[in-house]
This record gives structure tokens, C-alpha cells and sequence, in this order.
């Protein structure tokens, strides 16, 4: 696991959230799935196909709302004792685009930037694809002249186990309050290619087993 040290009574320090992204609006599907998919176009199916799947949670996703509420809440908690931190947001496949986001930290005039990608579990089909479009992002810049540092993973953090813990707590207990008490746990993780795993040594599988 990577640690994340933070000095203090530092001004101008930047925390860069990393996500996915996901579109608020319906209208915005046909581009968001070009951005996932490399600049290649959807079908009129599988757009049609995603759409009715963004019906069914209201149109749009609230990743944008979450993770908002979670840089706010992570900068609150930083500047608590009287430093100078400001978190920003930055998505690989929708807007705010971390592209966008590094050219906002130049005109703020960022001395340091911590990065870190919200998903805990490194693999090169997510993590080091947000690393890299960082780094491009940076190039593009002129930003490499500051302090910058990129927390690679953090599967086993204690305060994440904590709460997955007390997540995982509260919805055992709402099944044992309706009498559900012989219930089994299905743990699932996001997939990716077993060929990257089996032949190219890519660590999500002992990544995400750090969690369980």
C-alpha cells in the first residue's frame, strides 16, 4: 500500500481525486460511450441498450454528486487544523475531465499535488490508465516543475476495511431484523481480461484479495 504523506501548515497543496465519470443526463450517453470506447461509435442498440439502464436509476448517475460530496468532506478534514489544502475532481471518461482539472490547478497556482485514484485496487486497465492520462495531462502543462506524487493503491488502508466493515454491518443487521437470519455474502470486484492476469502478471487478483 502506498502512503500518503502529507506535511503540514503547506499552502497551495492540491489532492486530485481520480474517476471514472459517468454522464448526469441522458443525451450525454452517445458521446460518454465514444470517450470509453476510444473514439469508436456505439451502435444505436447498445446505446439504446445503456440508456434504458440510466432510466432505471433516474436518468443519470450519481457518481458525480458522490464524489463531490467526498472531496468536500476529505478538504474539510484536511484544513482542520488550519492548513491550506484544496481537492479537486478529475474524470478519465466524463466531465470534470482531469485534463480540465490540471489546467484549473495551473491557474490557481498549485504548489503540490497529491493524486489518488478512487478506486483502491491497482491494475493496468484502471489505475495506470488514469496515472497515464495524469501524466498526459501534466506534459500538457508545463507542471512537472512541482512536487508530485501519485498514490499507486491503497487495497488495505485501515479506514477503508473500516468501512466496508461497517457497510457491510448495517445491511446484515436490516437482514436479521426481517428474520433472514441463513444469508450468504457475495463479494464482487470489477473484471477485467484474464489474459492481463494469466499472461501479462497483473496484480488486480492479489490487489483486491488485500481487501477481503
Amino acid at each position: 500500500m502506498s502512503e500518503i504523506s502529507l506535511p503540514h501548515k503547506i499552502t497551495h497543496t492540491a489532492v486530485l481525486l481520480l474517476a471514472h465519470g459517468a454522464p448526469t443526463r441522458l443525451q450525454d450517453i452517445p458521446e460518454y460511450l465514444k470517450n470509453i470506447r476510444g473514439g469508436r461509435v456505439s451502435s444505436p442498440e447498445v446505446i439504446q441498450e445503456i440508456t434504458d439502464r440510466y432510466e432505471q436509476i433516474g436518468g443519470g448517475s450519481p457518481l458525480l454528486d458522490i464524489t463531490r460530496s467526498q472531496a468536500a468532506a476529505l478538504q474539510k478534514l484536511l484544513n482542520q487544523d488550519g492548513d491550506d489544502f484544496k481537492v479537486y475532481l478529475g474524470m478519465r471518461a466524463w466531465a470534470p475531465f482531469i485534463q480540465e482539472t490540471v489546467q484549473q490547478m495551473v491557474t490557481d497556482g498549485v504548489q503540490r499535488i497529491v493524486a489518488l485514484c478512487l478506486a483502491p485496487q491497482y491494475s493496468r486497465w484502471s489505475t495506470e490508465r488514469y496515472m497515464k492520462s495524469f501524466s498526459d495531462a501534466l506534459a500538457q502543462s508545463g507542471l512537472w516543475d512541482i512536487e508530485i506524487q501519485f498514490v499507486k493503491s491503497w487495497p488495505d488502508q485501515p479506514r477503508l476495511i473500516d468501512a466496508f466493515v461497517e457497510r457491510y454491518q448495517a445491511a446484515a443487521d436490516r437482514l436479521r431484523a426481517e428474520g433472514r437470519e441463513d444469508f450468504h455474502t457475495l463479494f464482487t470486484v470489477h473484471s477485467i481480461p484474464s489474459s492481463s492476469v494469466e499472461q501479462e502478471g497483473d496484480p488486480y487478483v492479489q490487489e483486491y484479495e488485500k481487501t477481503l
